[in-house]
């Protein structure tokens, strides 16, 4: 299945382009609010949908969307956004196309997004980012399943690799069925860090959580398993 990341070049040039990532800064949050966001939010899903039908006309798959398709969404509930029908409907519409075609979507939180970290502020900031990616897929009505993945780094050892899996494990068990069911982890792209075969033994096969196999990423952490060993590891999660 060919696939491709966020950017849509070929849309994103046309006139008016397309493109489903448009944000705003902190200071504009503050100074427009939520009737900004929901502006840019109703656009992003106007052009995700443009972005799909073109998808499937060129026999693409799989689509990996941006994490802003609603700018600022850890302030407020979905449902407060003062064009949510609209936004809703748009994203059934989406849904609709995604299913029919048997594409698939998925999200890939920033680098930020540490569930294992020490830092209370940092998981509580991570789950809430994690958990409105799956309000997002909800609303799009595409299964709660790792076919629609959250796919997110452990992304740090912090000294102790056991007891990082241990921490994630136990914030993954936490959190809401509607990111918990999607959850996948992806293996890093430094030798210090998570290589596909620790994350089955730490967190696939304890908690259930499959593991993204990144072909680049393996030259990094192989640990001394060929591409074809560490693509059968995650395969088998």
């Amino acid at each position: 299945m060919l696939g491709y990341a966020a950017m849509n070049r070929t849309l994103r040039e046309r006139d008016p382009p397309r493109r489903c990532n448009r944000d705003i800064r902190k200071a504009t949050w503050e100074r427009e609010g939520i009737e900004r966001v929901a502006e840019l939010a109703e656009r992003n899903f106007e052009d995700l949908y443009a972005i799909l039908q073109w998808n499937r006309e060129h026999g693409i798959g799989f689509y990996r969307c941006s994490s802003t398709l609603v700018p600022w969404n850890s302030q407020f509930e979905l449902s407060e956004l003062p064009n949510y029908d609209r936004i809703a409907s748009l994203a059934a519409d989406c849904g609709d196309l995604i299913r029919e075609a048997g594409m698939r979507l998925t999200f890939h939180p920033s680098h930020w997004c540490k569930l294992a970290s020490e830092s209370t502020d940092t998981v509580e900031r991570s789950v809430e980012s994690v958990e409105h990616h799956g309000r997002w897929l909800d609303l799009l009505g595409l299964p709660r399943s790792p076919r629609h993945a959250i796919n997110v780094h452990i992304g740090a050892h912090y000294g102790d690799k056991a007891a990082t899996a241990k921490r994630f494990r136990a914030v993954v068990d936490g959190l809401a069925p509607r990111a918990r069911d999607r959850l996948v982890v992806e293996n890093d792209d430094k030798n210090s860090l998570w290589g596909v075969t620790e994350l089955v033994a730490a967190v696939a096969d304890p908690a259930g959580i499959p593991v993204t196999f990144d072909y680049h990423h393996h030259g990094f952490t192989a640990r001394g398993h060929s591409y074809r060993e560490g693509f059968a590891a995650a395969r088998d999660t």
